[in-house]
Parts: C-alpha cells; sequence; structure tokens
C-alpha cells in the first residue's frame, strides 16, 4: 500500500497502546495552529487536506478508536468494504496525513453513522439511512475491534424502524438517518434523522433526534426534538444532522450540521456546514429559540462527520465528501479539484460560547 511521503508505516501487529505514542506526538503537532488552519467562512483549499481509498470513495463518519492515532470511517459506497481504519500522522512540513491501514465488509450498505463506546473500548455502533427498500440499508450493527483494529465480531441489531417511528410521531412517510450516537452514561443509542418528508423527492432538512433505549432497541424510541434551521433567526437556511457525538471531557455534544444548495451554481458553491456544541441535555433545547445562542463553527464543503481529537475536547478532526457530482480531477465546470477516490479533511478548534459563531 502506497503511504504519504514521510508517514510511517504501521506494523500489522502493533497494538493499541504502542499507537497510544504516536498518538501523543499527532496530538501535540496539531496545537501547533500554524500548520492547522481552522476553516472559516471561506472555501480556501489549503484549509483541508487531501486524503483517498481506491478505487472510489465517500466517506460519511468517522470515529477515533480509543485514545489511539487510528480511526474508523465509514463509507456510504454499496458495493465496496463499508469500513476503514485510517492512521493519523502529522508530517513535518506537510502537516496532518490520514492513511489507510486496511478495511474489512460488514452485514450492512450505505453506513451513515457511527458511535464509539468510551466504557467498552473497541465497541462500535454503526448505522445505514434506513431511507430505501432492503435489509442491507435498513440495520444498526454493534462492531468490535481486536487490538490490531481488525474486525472480530459483528451483530445486527434488531430495531423499531426510524421511519416508522417519524412516520408515527410527526407524521411524515418518508426519513433519512445520517447520525448515530450514544448518551453519556451508554444506556441509550442516538439516531440523528438528516431529512423527513412526503418522499425522497421532497426532502425537508432538519436536526431530528430520536433516543432509544440500548437494552430495549425493538420498543418506539423517544423524539427528543426535531428542529428548522432555516429561519432567519438562527441560520436562514435549511441544514440537516450529519453528525453526532458525545464528548465526556466537554460534558457536550458535538454536532455537524450540512446543507446542499439545488440552485444552478458552482458546484463548489452548493455546500455548506456548521459544526456545534450542544448541552449534555438535549431536552433542553428542544424549541429553535433554545439554539439561537449556541456555540457554532461556520465550515465550508459538506462535513460528513466528527470526532473530538484533542483529550480536552478542544480540537476536532472533521471529514468531508462532496460527492462524486461535484469532483473533478482538474476542477473542470467549477467543480472541487478531488479524483473520484478523494476526499478531505480538516482539524478545526471546537467552538467556545461566544467564540467562532454566535
Amino acid at each position: 500500500m502506497d503511504t504519504p511521503h514521510g508517514v510511517p508505516a504501521a506494523h500489522p501487529a502493533s497494538r493499541w497502546s504502542s499507537s497510544l505514542t504516536l498518538a501523543a506526538t499527532v496530538l501535540a503537532a496539531v496545537s501547533c495552529t500554524q500548520a492547522l488552519p481552522t476553516p472559516r467562512a471561506s472555501r480556501e483549499s489549503s484549509e483541508y487536506v487531501i486524503f483517498d481509498r481506491q478505487p472510489r470513495f465517500e466517506p460519511s463518519a468517522v470515529a477515533r478508536i480509543g485514545g489511539s492515532d487510528r480511526f474508523l470511517v465509514m463509507s456510504d459506497k454499496a458495493d465496496m468494504p463499508a469500513v476503514s481504519v485510517y492512521q493519523l500522522a502529522y508530517v513535518p512540513g506537510s502537516g496532518p496525513q490520514l492513511r489507510e491501514l486496511h478495511s474489512f465488509a460488514v452485514d450492512a450498505k450505505k453506513l451513515e453513522g457511527v458511535a464509539a463506546s468510551v466504557r467498552t473500548p473497541g465497541v462500535f455502533y454503526a448505522t445505514t439511512s434506513f431511507d430505501r427498500p432492503g435489509g442491507g440499508t435498513n440495520r444498526v450493527v454493534r462492531i468490535t475491534l481486536d487490538e490490531r483494529g481488525r474486525l472480530a465480531r459483528q451483530e445486527v441489531l434488531p430495531l423499531y424502524h426510524p421511519g416508522e417511528a417519524i412516520k408515527k410521531q410527526l407524521g411524515l412517510p418518508w426519513s433519512k438517518v445520517e447520525a448515530l450516537a450514544l448518551s453519556p452514561d451508554e444506556d441509550r443509542l442516538l439516531l440523528g434523522v438528516r431529512a423527513v418528508g412526503a418522499d425522497f423527492k421532497n426532502p425537508q432538512f432538519r436536526v431530528t433526534i430520536l433516543s432509544y433505549k440500548l437494552d430495549a432497541l425493538t420498543e418506539e424510541p423517544e423524539l427528543v426534538f426535531s428542529i428548522d434551521l432555516s429561519p432567519d433567526t438562527l441560520l436562514g437556511r435549511a441544514e440537516g444532522i450529519s453528525s453526532l457525538e458525545y464528548v465526556s471531557s466537554l460534558g457536550s455534544y458535538l454536532l455537524l450540521t450540512s446543507y446542499e444548495d439545488p440552485r444552478d451554481v458552482p458546484a463548489t458553491e452548493q455546500t455548506g456546514a456548521h459544526l456545534w456544541v450542544l448541552p449534555r441535555d438535549l431536552a433542553t433545547i428542544s424549541t429553535p429559540e433554545a439554539w439561537r445562542d449556541l456555540p457554532r463553527l461556520d465550515l465550508g464543503r459538506k462535513a460528513e462527520g466528527v470526532t473530538a481529537l484533542s483529550q480536552d475536547g478542544s480540537k476536532a478532526l472533521v471529514i468531508f465528501d462532496d460527492d462524486a457530482d461535484r469532483k473533478s480531477a482538474t476542477g473542470e465546470g467549477g467543480k472541487f479539484k478531488l479524483a473520484p477516490n478523494q476526499a478531505v479533511f480538516s482539524i478545526v478548534d471546537v467552538p467556545r460560547r461566544g467564540l467562532g459563531g454566535k
């Protein structure tokens, strides 16, 4: 496997414990803000670092493997292994790099969200979109990794269909899931519903959270909230949830929302996103008014996944993918200058109240 210049290859038998040394080096390096600019509202290419996977790549979610330098990256391409393990390394003079170590398939297609268990290291939950017929795209899978970060076992979990919950509680027959998180005590599984509507041709982008009891997933979930961000008092445009993660050191959730502009404008102007910090008790922000003063950071491009990077939660890794029809190896036609097998990531400062947003 090709490796970026200067990035050491990991020995296949390396253990998570040995990864911690490199992780510490990398995390020390990401504190250098000169090497890692924080994304602003602009779309300057220098803010993003390219990473790839063969033969095609549309990353959809990310989660850090324990406190190591390795990350699970999910793919929503149904014809490829759904999960890859990447290693983050800092290259002097070049900045951070993500290189793929290996990939594996699970019994699900088009994975859209992933959540890591803190209480049980090596255990992850992954969700599909639940927006189309077929068992492979209507599943939550529990994944267990061995000490090398390879698949040890998997289990498809029985689940009350989120589409049925949306239909019953919001009266809308179609929905699409794109985010997954564990509650702080890890006794609940939170599914983030990105879009709802009459059908897939008429999506309404929202931040909708369904809360399941982890030990009773077949029971109807609780609707925590369904927030429309389009009013001028909030974002002034509709954005849907794309990622959610609870960070214990912050006592808060990291949330990504993103939008796709349907207008006939250049591809590089069709996407955008925000990184939010939500309180531990999500019930306290169940109305749009409660979102006005939440810390948020304006991100260019279509953000797909976020995971905390530093132990204090002050920095996060965000992965972006603008979809194949907005990519071109030459950048022609106003598209992003990316090959079909390329995406980008960035390391950002997590917004605090009064910083990086409203």
